[in-house]
């Protein structure tokens, strides 16, 4: 795949349809790599005439590690946040919205439509926030506007979200089972199998997790974009599971409610996940709202 040079970071990126198709930029969620956003997501999206864009955040995958700036303690973050307290990431989800523009400079793209999941809802909304000049549109899926309120998964996912999974693959294989199996769609639970073979992909294409506790304190350091979000002038499409237990459906509520125009879909037996049942309904709403904005 190829990779972006910015300023201070690469970021590994993949672009897939017509260059004459309207852009979509998908942004992945908390430690996942660009291949959680499924081949066949983002073939229905390409079927529908977008151009797909996808890519590692910063800190994850094949994209650039910024290990010099340390390792915070996920328990101390969590404490400091629930008291009230300054947490200081080693870099902010802002910083992470500059990349995706960044990624657009790097690409000659003006504008595109914005998609992000989970943590790439929360950088996706503040793309839109920083950058609306390159926003052609929003899509916050799986995501919230505020951490502290909306934010925090029920305290069995929590506990499973901070366990460490070791260092061996067949580890990190079994961790991977109960947690994605924990936070998944009920609706459409994927086989042991299907999530072995997921973990393994990950971990083949990119064993090192270093990154993985800078991504969460600049999550949990985040403050309530709702002040901002009401200030956006641009189509906004939210999507939420009723089923999510890791950010509950009450954060997408709130986030539809937060955006001035935005469409709300909760959709019925989804979790915290992208499965094969809602991948064609969830391509559908943004390929309607590109194409309206483009129409």
């Amino acid at each position: 795949m190829p990779r972006a040079q910015l300023d201070n970071l690469h970021l590994e990126y993949e672009v897939l349809g017509d260059p004459d198709d309207p852009p979509v930029v998908l942004i992945m969620g908390f430690g996942m790599q660009l291949i959680a956003w499924p081949d066949p997501f983002c073939d229905q999206l390409i079927e529908r005439g977008l151009r797909v864009i996808r890519f590692d955040n910063r800190d994850i995958g094949l994209s650039s590690r910024l290990k010099h700036l340390g390792q915070p303690r996920p328990g101390a973050l969590i404490a400091r946040r629930s008291l009230g307290l300054p947490v200081n990431p080693p870099y902010p989800l802002s910083a992470m919205a500059d990349d995706t523009v960044g990624l657009l400079d790097y690409l000659a793209i003006p504008r595109a439509h914005i998609v992000g999941a989970s943590m790439g809802g929360m950088i996706a909304q503040l793309v839109a926030i920083r950058r609306p000049d390159r926003a052609a549109s929003l899509c916050s899926m799986m995501s919230t506007t505020d951490q502290l309120r909306y934010g925090w998964p029920r305290p069995d996912i929590m506990r499973l979200m901070l366990h460490s999974p070791g260092p061996t693959l067949e580890e990190r294989i079994r961790h991977g089972v109960r947690f994605w199996r924990a936070i998944g769609s009920p609706g459409d639970v994927p086989s042991e199998d299907e999530v072995r073979e997921l973990v393994t992909a990950f971990y083949r294409r990119s064993s090192d997790l270093s990154g993985f506790w800078r991504q969460f304190a600049a999550i949990v350091a985040e403050k309530s974009r709702v002040p901002l979000l009401r200030r956006l002038r641009l189509p906004a499409l939210v999507i939420h599971g009723d089923s999510d237990p890791l950010i509950r459906p009450a954060a997408g509520v709130a986030t539809a409610h937060a955006i001035p125009g935005a469409a709300l879909h909760i959709l019925p037996g989804m979790g915290h996940d992208l499965r094969p049942t809602y991948q064609p309904r969830i391509a559908e709403l943004i390929a309607d709202q590109v194409h309206a904005g483009h129409g």
